[in-house]
């Protein structure tokens, strides 16, 4: 227990002697170098069909594993649909 708590002080500690700075955007527009260095996005344009083409397969990929799932359990354990009347 005594150890787990040293390390959560020293980890704790070392995450408060990091150097800390912060950098408004504004500032970071007007130095070339800032800019570089700090703001880090993606600047290429959003394709909606790219995206919608690894969207769809993986999302009936996963409603397709859900489904075999629930059949496969239903055969194991024997059961089947209720019918209404």
């Amino acid at each position: 227990m005594q150890r787990l708590l040293i390390c959560l002080v020293l980890a704790a500690g070392g995450q408060l002697a990091a150097p800390a700075g912060a950098v408004t955007l504004r500032e970071a527009t007007l130095d070339e170098d800032a800019l570089k260095r700090f703001v880090h996005y993606d600047t290429a344009e959003f394709n909606q069909w790219f995206h919608l083409a690894i969207a769809l397969p993986v999302m009936y990929s996963i409603l397709f594993c859900i489904w075999a799932t629930v059949t496969c359990v239903m055969k194991v354990t024997g059961r089947s649909r209720k019918t209404r009347d």
